[in-house]
C-alpha cells in the first residue's frame, strides 16, 4: 500500500530552560523526525495534539526532538 503524505498546519513549542533559545532547531528536528517516522494516514486525522514532555534540562536538542516524536507517535497510536 502507497503511503498517504501527512500534512502538520503548525508545530507549536513553549520552551523553557536553556534549550529555549534553539527553538528553531528543535522545531526543525522534530518535523525532520516525524517526517522520518512513516506515520499512517489514518492514524494522523487529529486537528490538535497538546503534550507536555518533561525534560531534566541537560539533554541535547537531538535528545529532546526524539523525546518529542516519540510522544506524539504515542499519542498518535493511542487515539487512532
Amino acid at each position: 500500500m502507497r503511503q498517504q503524505p501527512v500534512a502538520i498546519e503548525k508545530l507549536t513549542l513553549r520552551l523553557d530552560g536553556p534549550i529555549a533559545y534553539r527553538g528553531e532547531i528543535l522545531a526543525q528536528l522534530v518535523a525532520d523526525g516525524l517526517a522520518g517516522a512513516g506515520i499512517h494516514p489514518s492514524v494522523a486525522l487529529l486537528s490538535t495534539v497538546h503534550l507536555t514532555v518533561p525534560a531534566g534540562g541537560d539533554e541535547t536538542a537531538e535528545d529532546l526532538a526524539q523525546l518529542i516524536v516519540s510522544s506524539i507517535l504515542r499519542e498518535l497510536e493511542r487515539s487512532a
